[in-house]
C-alpha cells in the first residue's frame, strides 16, 4: 500500500517492478509516486490530470466500492485528484462536485456546500490484470484524521478486488489502525 503521498527512487521503481513482475498486488492513493505531474508506480492504471478543484468533493461510490453502502453522495472532505484510466483499466465510482466552493464571498449555511452534479472522473481504478488498484482522495490521511468509515470501506472494497483471496480477513470491529505479520514456517508446511 501507498498512502496518499510520496515519490519513488528509481531503488524503490525497481523493487516494486520486481513485486509485480511476481504476482504482488499495489494500491496507492491520491497523489502517491506522483513526480512532476505524471504517476511513477510502473504500468500504473491511472493518468494524472490535476488536482481536484472542489474541497470537498462528494463521492458516487458506485457498485464495487459502494458495496453494501446507501446509494447517495458520501463527502470526501479531503484533498483528491482528478485521473483518467489508462486503456483496459476499470473505473470505479465517480466524483461529483458541490455547487461551489466556500468562501468568503460564496457560503453555504450548512458545513459544506450541497453536491450539484457529476465531474466525469473516477473515485477509484483498477488495472486491466488487477494488480494495482487506485484511489482519487487522500484516504488514509482521512481515516487516520477523522475515522470516517467510508474511507476505510473504500479501501477494503478495494483490496478485496486485489485479492480475492487473502492471507488476512479482519472481520468487524478492527482498530483504526493495525499491525499484522503472517509467518511462514516451511518446517511445518504452513
Amino acid at each position: 500500500i501507498l498512502p496518499d503521498r510520496g515519490v519513488l527512487d528509481d531503488d524503490l521503481k525497481a523493487k516494486l517492478t520486481s513485486y509485480l513482475a511476481q504476482g504482488g498486488k499495489i494500491l496507492f492513493s491520491h497523489e502517491a509516486t506522483l513526480d512532476e505531474g505524471a504517476f511513477a508506480l510502473p504500468n500504473s492504471p491511472v493518468k494524472y490530470v490535476a488536482p481536484c478543484p472542489w474541497l470537498p468533493s462528494y463521492m458516487d461510490l458506485g457498485d464495487v466500492l459502494g458495496a453494501g453502502q446507501p446509494k447517495t453522495e458520501f463527502v470526501n472532505y479531503k484533498p483528491g485528484s482528478y485521473v483518467e484510466p489508462v486503456e483496459g483499466a476499470t473505473p470505479l465510482g465517480e466524483v461529483w462536485k458541490p455547487y461551489f466552493n466556500r468562501a468568503p464571498g460564496q457560503f453555504s449555511s450548512h458545513n459544506q456546500t450541497p453536491v450539484d452534479e457529476p465531474t466525469g472522473y473516477p473515485i477509484g481504478v483498477l488495472s486491466a490484470d488487477k494488480t494495482q488498484g487506485y484511489l482519487y482522495a487522500a484516504v488514509f490521511k482521512g481515516y487516520r484524521e477523522d475515522a470516517f468509515y467510508v474511507y476505510k470501506e473504500m479501501v477494503a472494497r478495494t483490496l478485496e478486488s486485489l485479492l480475492p483471496e487473502p492471507l488476512i480477513l479482519p472481520k468487524e470491529n478492527v482498530s483504526a489502525g493495525m499491525e499484522i505479520d503472517v509467518l511462514r514456517q516451511a518446517e511445518q508446511n504452513r
